[in-house]
């Protein structure tokens, strides 16, 4: 899955149009329109971090453009597991860098 397929199904689960996905991340709805056509990218790492908190995925997960990468939909069985999993590797991660950095 690319950039801007990831994109436009992250912001279609949350239930959100262009718009909204626009204001949350302080850009234009013509640039959300952008991202998710696949004409541009953000040029600002902070905006891969805003997306990233905003759809509680990793912002490796934007990233990196693997085509075997695929979220299991919402009515797959996966999904809440898929879910569950992404949290509490997320978890692991903060504690990872709080326990051995001091972050």
């Amino acid at each position: 899955m690319n950039f801007a397929e990831k994109v436009k199904t992250l912001r279609t689960e949350k239930g959100w149009i262009q718009q909204e996905l626009a204001d949350a991340l302080g850009v234009s709805v013509r640039t959300v329109k952008n991202y998710e056509s696949g004409d541009s990218y953000p040029k600002n790492r902070l905006i891969y971090k805003k997306m990233a908190r905003i759809f509680d995925v990793d912002m490796n997960d934007l990233l990196h453009e693997d085509e075997e990468f695929s979220m299991p939909e919402k009515e797959d069985a996966a999904y809440d597991d898929y879910k569950i999993l992404r949290q509490s590797l997320n978890g692991i991660k903060k504690g990872f860098y709080v326990n051995h950095w001091g972050v």
